[in-house]
């Protein structure tokens, strides 16, 4: 599951201000019919010898959230494409909208959009739809990253527990989920950010959808141990939106060779508050992939000396 900035739907003057911005600077949207919605995608035009980047966003969040990392990346990479998730963005809202149909139009959209081996990078719940993509179409990642990946599968309690955290009903409720996923923040910028967030998770839809995550649809331990693509996952030392038991699943399941990176000062929108930081080590990553210099370490995790002293 997933936190961040933007409502559901791309309604408001700001978000539409900020899409005719991006358009200015060489971005376009591009539409995808798939069986379930017609999906959005933010692209850019790269001038990089990097393969294309997609970037998956998280539960309510939408294309804009990684716009500070696509023009710091425009350099490494010949194309960045950002989808938005079907209910999410400028892409159609579903009726009904469960796990299943969301994945199933991602990944309709992801085949029409990767035209050769991609470099994928997903956070929070685009981590999980990231996961389950590599899984799906091996042939089409290159490598695999994944930042503050939901998706795991817990026990009942713990699913129903970290669901109850979506549910803000009043400011305060949004102040709490604020500082579970960002790191000291300004006391305006927690207050702005609380009060954006307690107009999403007011939205019907948005609730619902929620609501219909259920524990089997969740990611198998199957699909990550078939994961044949370089993987790196990066988690927080900071992270509290989602429980430790998360990353133990993933430890448990992604094939032997991933590597694991702690850092410091970084919670769950870690990407949003060291856009520098996250932008060099993607960059870094689907460099050493492609270029053949990836040396999977002898044991599943890489040890505590691998914590990266991450600042913006």
């Amino acid at each position: 599951m997933s936190s961040v900035l933007c409502p559901r739907r791309m309604n408001g003057i700001a978000e539409q201000t900020a899409l005719r911005l991006l358009r200015a600077r060489g971005c376009r949207s591009r539409y995808i019919e798939t069986s379930e919605a017609k999906i959005h995608a933010l692209e850019l035009e790269g001038s990089g010898d990097g393969p294309t980047l997609i970037l998956l966003h998280g539960l309510g969040a939408d294309c804009l959230s990684f716009t500070s990392l696509m023009f710091r990346l425009r350099a490494k990479f010949e194309r960045i494409v950002i989808p938005d998730l079907p209910g999410h963005g400028w892409s159609d809202a579903v009726d009904g909208l469960t796990p299943r149909h969301m994945m199933s139009a991602l990944a309709e959209a992801l085949d029409a959009l990767v035209t050769s081996p991609a470099a994928i990078v997903g956070t929070s719940l685009g981590g999980m739809c990231a996961a389950r993509y590599a899984a799906m179409r091996p042939s089409n990642v290159a490598s695999l990253m994944l930042v503050a990946p939901g998706g795991a599968q817990l026990d009942e309690a713990a699913h129903t527990d970290l669901l109850k955290t979506f549910e803000i009903d009043v400011h305060r409720d949004a102040l709490e989920f604020v500082d579970r996923c960002f790191v000291r923040l300004p006391w305006a910028a927690r207050h702005i950010l609380a009060a954006g967030i307690k107009r999403r998770m007011s939205d019907p839809a948005l609730r619902a959808t929620i609501g219909r995550f259920r524990p089997d649809d969740m990611l198998r331990a199957g699909e990550l141990a078939s994961i044949r693509a370089p993987t790196l996952l990066v988690w927080g030392a900071e992270e509290r939106l989602l429980p430790e038991s998360v990353l133990d699943f993933y430890q448990r399941h992604l094939p032997r060779g991933t590597r694991v990176e702690r850092w410091l000062n970084f919670g769950h929108a870690g990407f949003l508050q060291q856009p520098r930081v996250m932008a060099q080590r993607i960059a870094n990553f689907a460099r050493d992939t492609q270029a053949g210099d990836w040396e999977p370490p002898l044991l599943r995790w890489m040890p505590a000396s691998a914590t990266l002293y991450a600042s913006p």
